[in-house]
């Protein structure tokens, strides 16, 4: 039996003896996937996005396949309820494949992409199956506004600045948000070196 296997079981029988895990969003993963490069460097954006989440109350933990190749087993155990990952075109298909086996597990984990490829191809990388959602651009304030919508149930999703979604089949595109001005990067907390 894989370990992916392993924890589906346990997981099964967690959900079995004590129902269906609530969804309140609450519990967010942030994900690198491995870049081929040999970049073993901590995404800062991924570090400013968790300070940022983290500072509003929510439980965040960032996973990076660089420093961990099999990274998927923790990300199922950690048990999220919504997952952020960021690529460069070079990891896409890595990020894909990440969306791809949690949602296998727990199909009603939200999947949000974003990043240099997503930001560069947001209509292509939303079409993926297993993406839910595709933050351009910097994605500190969006990431948060994403789930804050979420945790109240999804209203204001369309509120969400720079968000492209899937909504009744349909890709929908939001408005973007503007840069971040110079006061507002001064505003940011430090990112979450944990």
């Amino acid at each position: 039996m894989s370990k992916v296997e392993e924890i589906m079981q346990l997981n099964r029988e967690r959900i079995n003896s004590a129902g269906k895990p609530s969804q309140d969003f609450s519990k967010i993963a942030l994900i690198q996937p491995k870049i081929p490069d040999g970049n073993y460097l901590p995404s800062l954006g991924l570090l400013y996005i968790a300070a940022v989440l983290e500072k509003n109350g929510f439980n965040v933990k960032v996973f990076d396949q660089g420093q961990k190749p099999d990274v998927i087993k923790d990300i199922l155990v950690f048990r999220p309820d919504f997952v952020g990952i960021t690529s460069v075109t070079a990891s896409i298909n890595r990020a894909f494949k990440l969306a791809e086996e949690i949602k296998e597990v727990y199909p009603d984990i939200k999947v949000a992409i974003g990043g240099s490829h997503a930001t560069a191809s947001p209509y292509e990388t939303i079409e993926n199956p297993w993406v839910d959602f595709v933050i351009k651009g910097e994605g500190e304030y969006p990431m948060l506004n994403l789930a804050m919508a979420l945790k109240k149930g999804g209203e204001d999703i369309e509120k969400v600045e720079s968000l492209f979604f899937k909504l009744n089949g349909q890709t929908k595109k939001n408005r973007e948000a503007d840069d971040l001005a110079s006061h507002q990067l001064d505003d940011l907390p430090y990112p979450a070196f944990h």
